[in-house]
């Protein structure tokens, strides 16, 4: 058997209900229709309302009619007696009068629950007291009237067909009438119910004609001169009932019944298109006008299908009537896709025409749109959410930067969510943080196995970004010091980094928390303290500014990372630079037998100046990370004492000496340039006489003790001088004085090797009776490193005016 398609059960429900309306006789709304089409043998399977359950059986037959192939024309038009009768439906409950008590709301009751309930029980009060034009106006209507707050008279009559626009001020009455009602306490107020009988609808007599009843033939376009397009026409309610409409001009109203019943006339006519463009929140149809001859009447029967095309004038809702090429259609979109046509009559005036068989002049389509587009953006994600018709095959989803100038939506690189239908939303985790989009999507419904898109319904959001604030900003200095480089961690996409650049520290706690960017200007972020050098990328995660200039009259700079996005900021981790310090100035030890002087000229900016001192077989750096420096000088003690005054000695086999100025910053060391002074170390010996007791009074003997703090091999020669004036300065001033050793003089006292401390000698010396003052000097040409330092014992020893005082041996 050959499979039947949805719209030839659609055809045949569509046939039935205009017979059923002109019986008077409630139907199923059109949506239902299409649904039950869809699924002819399990439509009854799901809960039916009580005028689908009273229609059952009518539909049930309709429907095996439609599957043995009979047309829909026969199947309604040969309905067994029993299922023509009206149908067993409950009696509505008659309208609540304006003096009711208003029935309670519910907890969970809202206003516009209440609205749409109290215009149900109104239109099925008007229905019972048989107003015309009142069972046409369906729930979906009156829904939607509310939801768009389509709630003026002119509004609604907009959205209404036929006899039923007529009634558009008394529905305005009742949505006014919920207008200033508190919430907490409903009231409903319904308007009495008209009591104007319903006229039964019969089809208008034919006039006589001399024109013939087949189909007009295609007319020369050549000759057609065009209908004026710019007279007023009125517009139906998509889910209005098909047969009546207004027509242009006339002030009429019209209905299928008006018009001949179309006999299938054989014609040449090709369809042409009809334009589709927007209306206020319909739409507006045109088409080419028909090419009239003489004085022909020509009149347009516009007509629409809800997702299958009328197969014929009487299936399809009439929209209006008009002469002119041009038809606004009002009503709200219902289904997957509207299909529109205009059926032309053609006749000699307006009852000849009415009388002539009619040619599809022009076809055309609307797709709804989805409806209900909401956007909402979580952590980077944008959601979307809407609804469509039934029918609608996929949406199609675009999203566009806003800024500068967008490519096309239809343009593929915008596409997103492709691989899915999207048929009630979409999650795109893609958007780049921190920029704003336009998301524009269409449905797509198949239309004669061509896609057909709707209009596009567009939103815009801002894609949010958490601020992720620089904390690993690095400052690396050029060796002039008159540059420096930047680096730091690039951010997430969408955010900017400028760096801003102070003499002194910027307020403090200003890098817990996101603020708008006018809250950090007040704080000294200007574009002044801003630095305006280029930023590049090192690599895909490192940003970075490179020789910028440092400021010539600063010793130190406050650097401070600021993120950006979108008008809030988020201030990152302050780094502290201090201008690369110069080394001390012409350093110089000065050595004093007990200790070591160090002087230099101070280095600018520089706090203090600690003193490191190490092996020479070790780097300078080596030397300075030390954890505690061996000496350390402030400016106020340099500028007293002159040099730093080594509170230890300096190793007596030579050192390294490295001197390092120092900055402060937030409690941080900040080094300078090292300056280094090699030791070459220092022997230090002493002496002292011990008076050595003789035979004869008049002779005074002393011996030579000597020590080292060192072992020292091959020591240095010693001499003794003596000068009855003062104490000898050096080695010539006075005359020397002979040593005895073993019984021979020599002038020099040498010693082979010196063991630490101090030791009594062999080498003796004979004053006789010469008072003077006398003292050891060291007498060595050689280069000798390390260098030797001979102390003094105490004044007394050295001055030989008397005999002394025997000590005894301190050997």
């Amino acid at each position: 058997m050959t499979s039947i398609s949805p719209e030839t059960y659609l055809a045949t429900l569509q046939v039935w209900r205009g017979w059923a309306t002109d019986q008077g006789y409630p139907t199923p709304e059109p949506p239902r229709l299409v649904e039950i089409s869809r699924i002819p043998q399990q439509w009854a399977d799901g809960p039916l309302s009580p005028l689908e359950t009273a229609y059952r059986e009518t539909i049930d037959h309709l429907l095996a009619q439609t599957t043995l192939g009979v047309t829909p024309e026969i199947a309604v038009a040969h309905m067994p007696e029993h299922l023509r009768a009206a149908p067993d439906v409950p009696d509505p409950e008659p309208a609540p009068r304006r003096d009711d008590p208003p029935a309670a709301a519910t907890a969970t009751d809202d206003p516009q629950a209440r609205i749409l309930r109290a215009l149900i029980e109104w239109r099925t009060a008007q229905i019972a007291n048989g107003v015309e034009g009142a069972d046409s106006i369906k729930d979906v209507t009156l829904r939607n009237l509310l939801r768009r707050n389509q709630t003026s008279v002119n509004q609604i009559r907009r959205k209404l067909t036929g006899a039923a626009a007529a009634l558009a001020p008394e529905i305005a009455t009742v949505i006014a009438a919920f207008a200033d009602e508190p919430t907490d306490k409903p009231e409903t107020v319904t308007p009495e119910p008209r009591r104007t009988p319903r006229p039964p609808v019969t089809p208008a007599a034919p006039q006589p004609t001399p024109t013939p009843t087949t189909a007009p033939s295609s007319p020369a376009a050549s000759s057609a001169p065009a209908a004026d397009t710019t007279s007023a026409h009125t517009t139906a309610d998509t889910t209005g009932q098909a047969g009546s409409a207004t027509g242009t001009g006339t002030g009429r109203t019209w209905s299928h019944g008006d018009f001949c019943e179309y006999d299938y006339p054989e014609t040449d006519v090709e369809p042409g298109r009809i334009k589709v463009g927007t209306a206020g929140d319909g739409v507006q149809l045109s088409w080419e006008s028909w090419p009239t001859e003489g004085r022909e009447t020509v009149l347009y029967r516009v007509v629409s299908g809800d997702d299958v095309a009328p197969y014929k004038p009487e299936s399809g809702e009439l929209i209006g009537v008009t002469t002119t090429a041009a038809l606004d259609d009002g009503r709200f979109l219902a289904s997957a896709v509207r299909v529109f046509q205009v059926w032309c009559h053609v006749g000699v005036d307006e009852s000849s025409a009415r009388a002539a068989q009619p040619v599809k002049w022009a076809e055309g389509e609307e797709v709804s749109p989805v409806e209900g587009m909401r956007l909402s953006e979580e952590s980077g994600r944008v959601i979307g959410e809407w609804s469509v018709h039934p029918g609608t095959r996929s949406v199609r989803v675009y999203r566009i930067p806003l800024e500068g100038s967008g490519p096309p939506v239809a343009n593929p690189s915008n596409q997103i969510c492709s691989d899915q239908p999207n048929l009630t939303g979409f999650v795109d985790s893609g958007a780049t943080r921190g920029r704003r989009f336009l998301y524009a999507v269409q449905a797509e419904v198949m239309v004669n196995d061509s896609a057909r898109l709707s209009r596009q319904v567009k939103k815009d959001v801002l894609v949010t970004v958490d601020l992720d604030p620089v904390t690993d900003l690095t400052v690396t200095m050029s060796e002039s010091g008159s540059t420096f480089d930047l680096r730091w961690s690039t951010p997430e996409s969408g955010q900017q980094v400028q760096i801003h650049r102070f003499a002194s520290p910027p307020p403090a706690g200003l890098e817990n928390e996101d603020r708008d960017a006018s809250a950090i200007t007040v704080q000294g972020f200007t574009e002044e303290s801003r630095i305006k050098d280029p930023v590049t990328a090192l690599d895909p995660t490192t940003s970075q500014m490179t020789r910028v200039l440092w400021p010539t009259d600063w010793e130190r700079a406050y650097l401070t990372p600021v993120t950006l996005a979108n008008g809030r900021v988020r201030i990152g981790t302050t780094q502290v630079q201090t201008r690369p310090l110069p080394a001390v100035i012409k350093p110089r030890i000065i050595e004093r037998f007990n200790t070591e002087l160090i002087t230099f000229g101070w280095p600018a900016g520089a706090a203090e100046v600690q003193v490191f001192v190490g092996s020479t077989t070790l780097s300078p750096e080596e030397i300075c990370s030390q954890s505690r420096p061996s000496a350390v000088v402030s400016a106020s003690t340099h500028r007293r004492d002159g040099a730093i005054i080594m509170p230890q000695r300096l190793g007596a086999n030579g050192c390294t000496v490295c001197l390092v100025p120092v900055a402060y910053s937030r409690g941080e060391q900040i080094r300078g340039e090292i300056a280094t002074l090699a030791y070459p170390g220092l022997t230090r010996m002493e002496y002292r006489f011990e008076s050595v007791p003789t035979d004869n009074p008049r002779s005074r003997v002393l011996r030579l003790w000597v020590g080292s703090e060192s072992e020292l091999a091959n020591p240095p020669a010693l001499v003794l001088v003596a000068n009855r004036e003062r104490l000898p300065l050096d080695l010539r001033d006075g005359h020397n004085l002979q040593f005895l050793v073993r019984g021979q003089r020599t002038p020099h006292c040498e010693l082979p090797h010196i063991q630490p401390g101090v030791h009594r000698t062999d080498f003796y010396v004979d004053l006789g009776n010469e008072f003077a003052f006398v003292r050891v000097f060291v007498d060595d040409t050689a280069d000798r490193t390390p260098r030797v330092a001979l102390t003094d014992p105490p004044m007394q020893q050295l001055w030989q005016f008397r005999a002394p005082t025997p000590q005894g041996d301190q050997g």
